[in-house]
């Protein structure tokens, strides 16, 4: 157990794994790996039993979309919902300003809130390369706790608890270099989704540290506190990895100066922190993050937004009066689930002139009707036919969103087109997918609160019957190495959070510690507490539970001699299994009897002997050496011979 609770909370878990690999003896290594897996099926198949809350009066479920083709997590309302009625509201995970409305200073930068003239909140470190204003100081706050910080100021971008003094000149001006070449890089391109991207995994990075501090016992107190922030799980220990892989996206192909940009910026900013952002990790979040956007507007939008030159390269959002009205973009968790239709039960409105995003039903919507909005403007444009209509929703959905719409609307429409000699074939596809491994998951997978599928009854088990010596041997290994589990798993939690607690207050007393310096003292703490509770452990578990589980076999504490060679093979056999370090095996070697070494010897010359016979009959000719062979049998012979006077038991074959 101490193992898989390390494995949960280690930052690195995979690098984890390969430790555990490297050092823990096989039968452990393989229990942790099977409860990781448990864990992970756990998480997968009671995820959408606790997201969303039930507050949110929707659940989400696996149901096939007419618009968007193909079997898909759909949202339904738990409950009647009146039209007009708000179904429910959410905050962004993160949002970004458009490029001239960031400058100009009108909205807030966090909350997007209009700021009246003269009174906006300014922090000179915060908008010394992204100029940046807020409604108010709790804004300038959340702003740094969640990205601001580690991005674009100087400050020490880890918690106090985990910085030993200042941020050494060097990386302070290395800082810069790389924030002014990621606000420069991107100026002019009208493009939301790189910052966004780029808050995203600053946001991450937030949460991280916050579970480091609380897994090495430091305190937490700066941390940032997410309550009433982006909606999240009711329960469980779930994080913003788990809502993300499970969105859906397209594949892109992100600029290559992207990837660099954001790459200089964070290993600028934190030392290691790079290796986040691979190429293909950083694609594919680029990619959910430009599918799942929404255009944040208020009232009917703005008509002065910037256009790009080519109307390909727009960045389109989820928003029903087009892109070009929008003053920015947010990512929510649960909306981004929603589906389109051209004829949507429910609408996106921002009424509380925030990012705060509400869903608010269109017509009266029973218990599990599917909640669906419209992605781009649906609306009949008073120079447009319906043909024309038509044509350009869904223009805009195969640019934006990759999939050409399958809705009631759009076939009935097509049928009316008939008159006007403009019917045709409409295509229905959807590029859109989710990743590999949550896909098998959520199609093998039963929910929670769904019915296992029915098995057959369980067989009456049959009458007990006296089992064979070997059979005996092997269930009392069973039982002995289920006791030396339970003796590592309470030995290890107590090593481990008092080497994880001795680590980093060694390593943050003096110079300043990195991410890296961190992580790597909590790997040599999990990897000294493994070594030390193992060795210790053999020692004292063993030899204590050998002698309880023969004398409740044969219920009495005077043992036969057969007895005690049987606890001795086994007790062998557990120390083998268990200690494969050289210094576990050097303090087995200590125990070992004499004349057990022995038999070792000796069937170590067995298995040499026709080896060198194979190597001689190799280099002649290849006839057989019968006379060589007879010399090996007679051996063998004589070997099961002595081995069977000193062990008291007929040798097996393979001797």
């Amino acid at each position: 157990m101490a193992f898989f609770r390390a494995l949960r909370i280690y930052p690195a878990p995979a690098e984890l794994i390969g430790i555990y690999q490297s050092t823990v003896h096989p039968p452990v290594f393989k229990l942790v790996i099977e409860m990781t897996n448990m864990d992970v099926t756990e998480r997968v198949r009671g995820y959408y039993d606790v997201f969303p809350p039930k507050p949110m009066n929707v659940e989400i479920i696996p149901q096939e979309s007419k618009s968007m083709v193909g079997a898909r997590q759909a949202v339904v309302v738990t409950r009647d919902i009146a039209a007009g009625e708000v179904i429910y509201k959410e905050n962004p995970v993160v949002a970004v300003l458009d490029q001239d409305v960031q400058l100009a200073g009108t909205h807030c930068t966090h909350c997007f809130r209009t700021i009246e003239s003269g009174k906006a909140v300014q922090s000179e470190d915060s908008s010394r390369v992204v100029p940046s204003a807020y409604c108010s100081e709790t804004c300038l706050k959340k702003s740094k706790q969640q990205s601001q910080g580690i991005l674009f100021t100087l400050e020490n971008p880890l918690p106090d608890a985990l910085m030993a003094g200042p941020t050494p000149t060097e990386m302070t001006e290395k800082r810069k270099e790389a924030q002014t070449a990621f606000v420069e890089g991107h100026k002019g391109k009208l493009r939301n989704v790189p910052m966004l991207t780029a808050r995203f995994i600053a946001r991450q990075v937030a949460a991280e540290t916050k579970k480091l501090l609380a897994a090495t016992a430091l305190s937490a107190k700066d941390s940032d506190d997410t309550s009433g922030d982006f909606t999240d799980a009711e329960s469980g220990d779930y994080t913003l990895a788990d809502h993300t892989e499970r969105f859906r996206y397209t594949e892109v192909t992100p600029p290559e100066h992207d990837l660099q940009l954001v790459t200089s910026l964070l290993s600028a900013t934190l030392p290691g922190l790079e290796e986040f952002t691979t190429a293909e990790r950083y694609s594919a979040m680029e990619a959910k993050i430009l599918y799942n956007a929404y255009g944040v507007c208020f009232g009917g939008g703005r008509n002065d937004k910037p256009a790009p030159t080519r109307p390909e390269d727009l960045e389109r959002t989820r928003t029903p009066y087009g892109t070009h009205r929008q003053i920015g973009s947010a990512v929510y968790t649960l909306s981004s689930y929603l589906t389109h239709s051209c004829d949507p039960s429910a609408r996106i409105a921002f009424t509380s002139g925030t990012t705060e995003l509400s869903i608010i039903a269109t017509r009266p919507l029973k218990k599990g009707d599917v909640v669906t909005v419209a992605f781009v403007d649906v609306t009949q444009h008073p120079e447009e036919s319906v043909y024309e209509a038509r044509r350009r929703r869904r223009f805009e959905l195969a640019r934006g969103w990759k999939f050409a719409c399958g809705c009631e609307r759009c076939a009935e429409e097509n049928e009316y087109a008939v008159d006007d000699g403009k019917k045709e074939e409409l295509p229905v596809g959807d590029e859109a997918k989710v990743d590999e491994a949550v896909r098998n998951y959520e199609l093998n997978l039963p929910r929670k609160h769904e019915p296992e599928p029915e098995t057959e009854p369980a067989p009456v088990p049959a009458p007990a019957v006296p089992i064979a010596a070997d059979e005996e041997v092997e269930a009392t290994e069973e039982k002995i190495e289920e006791k030396l589990e339970q003796a590592i798993e309470e030995k290890l939690e107590e090593k481990i959070q008092e080497k994880l607690e001795d680590a980093v207050e060694v390593e943050t007393s003096g110079e300043a510690a990195s991410p890296a310096v961190v992580a790597a003292a909590v790997e040599a703490a999990v990897v000294e507490a493994v070594q030390e509770a193992v060795q210790e452990i053999i020692q004292e578990t063993v030899e204590e539970a050998v002698a309880a589980l023969v004398e409740e076999q044969v219920g009495s504490a005077h043992l036969t001699s057969e007895v005690v060679e049987e606890a001795q093979a086994i007790e062998e056999a557990v120390v083998d299994a268990v200690a494969e370090s050289e210094e576990v095996q050097a303090e087995e070697a200590k125990v070992v009897e004499a004349v057990q070494e022995e038999i070792l010897a000796e069937e170590k010359v067995a298995e040499e002997v026709p080896r060198e016979v194979e190597t001689v009959t190799e280099e002649t000719s290849g006839e057989p050496l019968a006379a060589e062979e007879k010399a090996v049998e007679e051996i063998k012979e004589v070997l099961e011979s002595q081995l069977e006077d000193q062990t008291g038991a007929p040798v097996a074959e393979e001797h």
